[in-house]
């Protein structure tokens, strides 16, 4: 249970009451994670590798990114993919 819920959950008079009240107060939950992850795909489309940039650092990030997605409910991201998405990125001095 979320500390922030503690005092609202203390004044129901029963435990119906309460999951009720938890219930509705949660429907937000799959909005705001939808929301998330439509962020989270557009991070990913625009990801691009900056002059500069450590490949290490740009891949960390990626992997980052991906973790995130997944998180977040994406069942698209595959392994093959974030490789290919590093190797369209990647400037061409490393090709």
């Amino acid at each position: 249970m979320p500390p922030e819920l503690g005092a609202s959950l203390a004044n129901k008079a029963t435990t119906k009451l309460a999951w009720e009240f938890i219930a509705t107060t949660r429907i937000g939950d799959n909005r705001v994670r939808r929301a998330t992850l439509q962020r989270l795909r557009q991070d990913w489309e625009v990801l691009t590798f900056h002059p500069g940039e450590q490949v290490e650092d740009f891949a960390l990030c990626l992997s980052n990114l991906m973790q995130q997605m997944a998180r977040n409910g994406d069942t698209d991201l595959t392994e093959a993919r974030a490789v290919e998405k590093l190797l369209r990125c990647m400037p061409k001095k490393y090709s």
